[in-house]
């Protein structure tokens, strides 16, 4: 005997390919094209923000650099001054 949850999973794929397989309306498909711009724009937005955060990224990873190194000079001169 089948389970439940087989039994289910069948019966959403027949509901899902009937109503694929009926033609869409006019109005779905305008629905549909104005989801996919949507879409499309909340995409090139989050493409111009990862270009954007990743020019940022490399702009601290520099400093940081910089600054690390800057940390090392005062941390070995400190010691030899210490140690004086």
């Amino acid at each position: 005997m089948p389970s439940k949850r087989f039994f289910f999973l069948t019966r959403a794929r027949k509901a899902a390919y009937q109503s694929f397989s009926q033609p869409a309306s006019e109005s779905d498909i305008q629905l549909l094209r104005y989801q996919n711009r949507q879409l499309a724009n909340a995409l090139q937005e989050r493409k111009e923000e990862i270009v954007l955060l990743s020019s940022k990224l490399r702009s601290l990873t520099s400093k940081q650099s910089l600054y690390d190194n800057s940390l090392g000079f005062v941390a070995r001169n400190w010691d030899s001054v210490r140690t004086l």
